[in-house]
């Protein structure tokens, strides 16, 4: 059998006929062209195959989160370890509402907040040691409204509310929020899957269309000091178009991820 040259990882076209193949635990590495070897990429095994140890509890992993501090943290079913620098688990804490999907966790130095996809949230003390269940609380704010997805934004941490085209932020470093700090996807009435931060902007992405957005001084959410990019998607790229401006950015999808950056 000749050798075949892989030229890449995974990928898919709109017809199989055109292009289809899967590429499982490798990752792909270019080799410089001006070394003119027989090949264009290799394909080397993917980190995390060595058995560190495992969690206490058997059941389904929903979620690894490393904090800003270095911090490891494992959701296991319902439950919250905290995972040492030798791998140990600590139970810290666990969840109201049993679910299989996945959690996400953000932090913003002191404080790392957990959504479930439930109404209820939940933060962890990143300053006081040892991290134990001590650390671990239910966030009990009555303007906190769940989320799906968490992330980090300029001192802020943002999320979606589960089921609407609506989205929220905390006070700056603070696991405590103002009903006031919220904004609404407006391109489409589609509900929000998830609140991403990509160099400093927000994407709001929804099962249909999206926008993004970006911190423009004041208030997070206050209208008027936040600009738009309303997105949709097409095939395999993002059509961008900037409010108040004619014409349209595509950026292409590599990996299931954009490729480039808007600036």
């Amino acid at each position: 059998m000749p050798r075949l040259s892989l030229l890449g990882g995974a990928y898919t076209d709109a017809t199989l006929i055109a292009a289809a193949q899967r590429c499982v635990n490798l990752f792909p590495e270019n080799i410089p062209q001006e070394t003119k070897e027989g090949v264009q990429a290799i394909h080397l095994d993917r980190a995390g195959l060595r058995f560190l140890n495992a969690s206490p509890s058997q059941g389904r992993g929903r979620g690894l989160f490393c904090a800003s501090t270095g911090d490891l943290f494992a959701v296991v079913d319902i439950n919250l370890y905290y995972i040492d620098p030798n791998f140990n688990f600590t139970l810290i804490g666990q969840l109201v509402t049993p679910g299989s999907n996945p959690v996400s966790m953000a932090d913003n130095g002191q404080s790392a907040l957990l959504v479930d996809g439930s109404a209820s949230g939940y933060a962890v003390n990143l300053v006081t040691r040892p991290i134990t269940a001590a650390s671990f609380s239910q966030v009990g704010d009555p303007n906190f409204l769940g989320a799906d997805r968490v992330d980090f934004v300029d001192s802020f941490l943002v999320m979606n509310q589960p089921g609407t085209p609506n989205w929220y932020a905390t006070l700056s470093n603070q696991i405590a929020f103002n009903a006031l700090d919220f904004g609404a996807k407006t391109a489409w009435p589609d509900p929000l899957a998830i609140v991403a931060a990509i160099q400093r902007q927000i994407w709001l992405l929804g099962t249909k269309k999206g926008e993004v957005w970006y911190n423009a001084g004041a208030r997070l959410c206050v209208p008027g000091c936040i600009r738009r990019h309303h997105r949709t998607w097409r095939g395999r790229e993002i059509l961008l178009r900037e409010a108040g401006r004619e014409g349209v950015l595509a950026l292409p999808i590599a990996g299931g991820q954009p490729h480039g950056a808007l600036q």
